[in-house]
Order: C-alpha cells, then structure tokens, then sequence
C-alpha cells in the first residue's frame, strides 16, 4: 500500500513537533490511526485511537473510532465500557448503539441489550434526526422491534 511509506513520517511528525503546528492544525492521533488501520496495521492504530480518544474527549467520534479498533482486535469486552461511555456523554451519537446492540445480541446479555435499546429509544424521542440521518430507518425498526419484544418477555 502507498501509504505504508508515509506513516513513519506521520507518526514522526506528529510525535515530535516542537513548533506545534501539526497538534494545532489537525487531529493528528485520529489521522494517523485511520492511516494504521486502513492499512491493517491494528495494534499500532489502537495505540494512536486511544490517544485521540483522551485528548479529544468532547469528540464522540473518538471514542466509536477508538472502541472499533479494539473490536477489530477481537477485544470486545475492552470496546463495550468505551462504547456505554461514548452513549453516556452524547446520547444523541447513533453509532455507538448499533456495535452494543449487535454485541449484546450475539453473547445473548439481554439486560444490557434492554439497557441499552432503551437509552437509544430515549434518545430518539428527544431527537430522532441524527438517528434517521445516520440509519436507516429499517434498522431503527428492527431494534425498537427488538425492545418492545423484551418488554413484552419482561412483562410475563
């Protein structure tokens, strides 16, 4: 891949950037774990989303990117805590949802599924359009399908 070279430099540069221009111009620590994870270069994008993901805490993008890495690296468990804390702090990010919900569907924890699907339904309802923006609205179906299952079994 061409950017193989470049990512060296990057890595470089923005590690030791003594005028600070490039910490100042650029999410430098987000630019350079997307180049490492495009390039299949996971542990090392892990290293570099994680420090994007505490130096830009007001960004929920960080922690979804970052929680995506360690799914990446079949660290599930590790993703989930960033993924709840992502939620907590910007209810309105949509795409933290679809990565708890699907996880939590495929280990059957149905208490955390519940959970979850109700902080998104709440969310919503207080603002349905970054949900409808960002998925489509079979899917919002699907899991709001999925919630009033659970209530209906919570209910017997």
């Amino acid at each position: 891949n061409k950017t193989d070279a470049l990512i060296p430099w990057v890595e470089s540069a923005f590690s030791t950037d003594p005028a600070h221009y490039y910490k100042r111009s650029f999410n430098n620590e987000a630019m350079i774990a997307a180049a490492l994870g495009a390039n299949q270069l996971y542990e090392r994008a892990l290293i570099w989303g994680k420090k994007a993901w505490l130096k830009y805490p007001n960004d929920p993008r960080m922690g979804y990117n970052y929680a995506g890495e360690l799914q990446k690296l079949n660290r599930h468990a590790e993703a989930c805590p960033v993924l709840e804390q992502t939620i907590k702090k910007f209810p309105s990010y949509p795409l933290p949802y679809v990565n708890l919900i699907e996880y939590y569907i495929n280990i059957k924890d149905y208490n955390s599924l519940y959970r979850v699907l109700l902080a998104m339904e709440q969310a919503y309802k207080q603002s349905p359009a970054p949900f409808t923006g960002r998925l489509p609205q079979e899917q919002l179906n699907q899991y709001f399908g999925v919630l009033e299952n659970l209530r209906k079994q919570m209910a017997k």
